[in-house]
């Protein structure tokens, strides 16, 4: 939400794993280390191809080739966040101090 305006949109893809797949994702990731700039694809799918779950995803320099690859599953959920739809709030929630009652853009909900 803090990237989409007009002219740019955030994408989100979510998949949920198991405790082990996600533990065996992070010490991958882990062991892999810092990546140079414009390298983040590259590193994310070879991981990521790596492992039996998802040895659909193709090795790439290129993020969206990456989101292609990983989208084909079906249970992934992807999401399209514009300017419109992003949560301006940011996790932040203001509340009246005379009756107790979240704020949003300076009037009680």
């Amino acid at each position: 939400d803090y990237h989409a305006r007009d002219t740019h949109y955030v994408r989100t893809q979510t998949l949920v794993v198991s405790p082990q797949t996600a533990e065996a994702l992070l010490l991958a990731v882990k062991r892999n280390g810092a990546v140079a700039k414009a390298h983040c694809a590259n590193s994310i799918s070879r991981i990521m191809g790596a492992m039996p779950e998802f040895s659909r995803i193709n090795n790439t320099y290129f993020p969206k080739a990456l989101e292609a690859d990983f989208g084909q599953d079906p249970r992934v959920i992807t999401r399209t966040i514009t300017d419109a739809t992003a949560d301006k709030s940011h996790g932040v929630v203001f509340v009246d101090r005379e009756n107790g009652l979240p704020i949003v853009a300076g009037a009680p909900i």
